[in-house]
């Protein structure tokens, strides 16, 4: 199952009795902030799911899978992942 943020506005809707609008308003804000705080601080720590961190990428040689062209990707950011102990303890109980 694919989590949007129409489905989560819905499940605000559900169970807190807002109406969608303002649900769903909520959750975009919510999510421009986290993107915001990682942008700004280049980490982020969501207690009990896990943290993102930004990580500097270095130019790397690349090829184009069609012609076989050599190129250089440039350096850029990129985000990554860390989950936390106490989902990755319950997911590995689901199973």
């Amino acid at each position: 199952m694919t989590v949007t943020k129409a489905k989560i506005a819905e499940h605000l809707v559900e169970h807190f009795h807002l109406d969608y609008p303002e649900s769903y308003r909520f959750v975009s804000v919510f999510f421009e902030t986290l993107g915001d705080a990682l942008v700004e601080n280049h980490q982020l720590k969501l207690a009990h799911l896990g943290s993102f961190h930004v990580i500097a990428k270095g130019k790397r040689p690349g090829r184009n899978p069609k012609t076989g062209e050599l190129y250089e990707i440039s350096a850029r950011n990129a985000v990554s992942f860390t989950v936390s102990a106490t989902l990755k303890k319950k997911m590995n109980q689901a199973n």
